[in-house]
């Protein structure tokens, strides 16, 4: 419930992934997902979709189009299309991304129905000791 907490908390360890692993990373990522949620949370839209641009790309350069965090991604930065006012390109991303989540995760998975449900998803991180 402490969302400044919280993005400081991310922020430092972003940071240190970005650093010890690399930008491309899937810890890294992870994190920058969860980074771009708590900008998202703050009101800070364009951050938040600014992120999470550059977080797909390099999600779906290294993990691949259908992989659960590339899909997570894609329906956040559809919210964050929402929230600029870009409600039919946000429309169209959000879509996209379900189907695409029905076919890879099924229809019932929680990530699945809360991206359905244009609810933003995090991802868990849990490195490997470095």
């Amino acid at each position: 419930g402490d969302v400044e907490t919280a993005y400081e908390i991310d922020r430092e360890s972003f940071e240190v992934f970005r650093r010890s692993l690399g930008s491309d990373h899937p810890s890294t990522l992870a994190c920058a997902v969860n980074l771009a949620s708590e900008l998202y949370a703050q009101g800070e839209f364009q951050a938040a979709h600014d992120r999470d641009v550059d977080i797909l790309a390099r999600s779906k350069q290294t993990s691949g189009e259908e992989h659960p965090a590339t899909l997570v991604c894609s329906a956040n930065l559809a919210m964050d299309l929402r929230a600029l006012g870009r409600t039919e390109e946000a429309g169209r991303l959000h879509a996209s991304t379900i189907t695409q989540m029905d076919q890879t995760l099924g229809v019932e998975h929680p990530a699945t129905r809360a991206a359905a449900g244009w609810v933003r998803s995090n991802c868990d991180i849990d490195p490997l000791p470095l």
